[in-house]
């Protein structure tokens, strides 16, 4: 959890759900931001693939692309698209 001023006052946040607020506010321009939930989904479709066998389809190296989050395209953004849709 993190911790940040506005306003004189201490507030409690994730990081994301943060910074998209801060780009919000116009306390930042932008933030770079990885999706943990899309490469946990990834990280399970491979296990399965190698539990049934499949285990050669799996790539060696896989990388994940990030999201540049800014003032044009914060509003396409939320805590859900990065942290799972049950996030809050």
């Amino acid at each position: 959890m993190l911790h940040w001023l506005q306003d004189g006052e201490l507030n409690d946040c994730f990081l994301v759900p943060t910074m998209l607020d801060a780009i919000k506010g116009d306390l930042t321009q932008a933030t770079q931001a990885q999706q943990p939930y899309l490469m946990g989904q990834l990280a399970v479709k491979n296990a399965i693939s190698i539990l049934t066998g499949k285990g050669s389809t799996v790539p060696k190296l896989q990388y994940q692309d990030t999201v540049l989050v800014t003032k044009e395209n914060v509003a396409d953004n939320n805590a859900a698209k990065f942290y799972g849709p049950n996030f809050k």
